[in-house]
Order: structure tokens, then sequence, then C-alpha cells
């Protein structure tokens, strides 16, 4: 499932434009892009070695060979270049962006979906609406 949601995010969430403004001009030919601007640009989108490596070879920057060169020591070039390593790091939380609670709590509130449907919504990014919690939190 990882391979897949890498895949996706290749295309989907690394945007050629975004890419091209981060590459400077001197590493533009296939294979000349640096460790360095790799790992500053999979900084700048929060995304993970093999997403940016499988859309740099998507977008003919780099060869099968500077890809399996690229995917070792992931960490430790972002850690020996100052960047924070929390993005290579597994971690149970889960960051929802966007409207999905928003839209979760408007469809249980407008009677669109039901209270079961709604704590299975939450439960899949992470938050148990019925776990005990402070009173002021619960609002249904």
């Amino acid at each position: 499932h990882e391979y897949y949601a890498d895949l996706f995010a290749s295309f989907f969430l690394l945007p050629s434009k975004g890419i091209r403004d981060l590459v400077p001009d001197d590493e533009f030919e296939k294979d000349s892009i640096s460790l360095d601007t790799v790992v500053k640009i999979e900084q700048a989108f929060q995304c993970s070695r093999l997403a940016l490596l499988h859309r740099l070879k998507q977008l003919h920057l780099i060869s099968d060979s500077k890809k399996i060169e690229y995917s070792t020591h992931v960490k430790s070039s972002a850690y020996n270049r100052a960047y924070p390593i929390r993005l290579y790091e597994k971690t149970d939380s889960i960051d929802v962006w966007g409207d999905y609670g928003k839209i979760a709590l408007d469809l249980f509130q407008n009677r669109k979906i039901s209270e079961g449907d709604y704590t299975s919504l939450m439960i899949d990014v992470g938050i148990d609406v019925l776990a005990s919690q402070p009173e002021e939190l619960i609002d249904f």
C-alpha cells in the first residue's frame, strides 16, 4: 500500500512546476540533480524520498541507477544537511489537512450519516470522538 501511496503522491502532490522551481539551472540535465537538491525538495514538499524519486524519474531528471543511489541513507542525508528528521520517522499521529473533520461532522449533524458512520470516519483519521474526553469537547 505504501508503494502505491508514494506513486500517487509523486504524480499528484509534487507538481512539476514546483519541483522545477527548486532545481538549480545547472541541475536540469538527467542525473545532474544533487542529493542536496533532492533533500531540499522533499523537505519543501514534506514528502517521502521514494515519492520524490518516482517523480524525478518521471520528469526525466534521474535514471534508475540514480534513483537507487539516492534511496539509501535517507535519514542521515537529511540530518547531515541540518534538516529535521521527523519526516523520515514513523509516527502514530495522523495529520489531517483540509475539511475532512468538518465535512464528517456536517454530514452527521445534518442526518446524512449515522453516529456510527461519523465515529468510524473520525477513527480512520485517529480521532476517537467517543473516548473519554473533557465534557467541554463533546458537543453532540
